[in-house]
């Protein structure tokens, strides 16, 4: 970015100032930041703003980052035992994810239809839960 005197940049993470390189060649100053993705970065808003002293209000360019993340476990819940003929419900979720995690129910090899599935929108991604409700038979 040029000007006379050279622009100060500044980056920044959600609102809250980072590190970044910063060079000046005559009238022209550029930054850049490097950082590796994780998770937590989806949904963060890098900006760079330039400003000189004669720039009452900073000039911004923004950007929105999308990280695609597989979740990092899931969890089982409801009982593990149960009589002949009681039906019993079982709620599978997903740690967070992004796009929403898609949960199959494998009951000895056989693949069952969930009952009721729900994608649930948090800051940084998707948490998935699924129900499955049997009844408990011989086999």
């Amino acid at each position: 970015m040029g000007g006379k005197p050279p622009a100060e940049l500044e980056w920044l993470r959600n609102g809250d100032i980072i590190q970044g390189s910063y060079s000046i060649s005559g009238r022209d100053s550029s930054s850049s930041i490097s950082f590796t993705v994780r998770s937590s970065d989806n949904n963060a808003v890098y900006t760079c703003a330039a400003s000189n002293p004669l720039t009452p209000i900073p000039l911004v360019a923004a950007i929105k980052l999308s990280v695609i993340f597989p979740p990092s476990f899931i969890t089982i819940e409801g009982p593990s035992e149960g009589n002949r003929g009681e039906t019993i419900t079982l709620n599978c979720r997903s740690d967070v994810s992004n796009p929403p995690a898609e949960l199959t129910w494998l009951v000895d090899g056989v693949t069952f239809e969930p009952q009721d599935t729900t994608f649930h929108s948090v800051e940084n991604g998707w948490y998935t839960t699924s129900n499955l409700t049997a009844i408990i038979t011989r086999q």
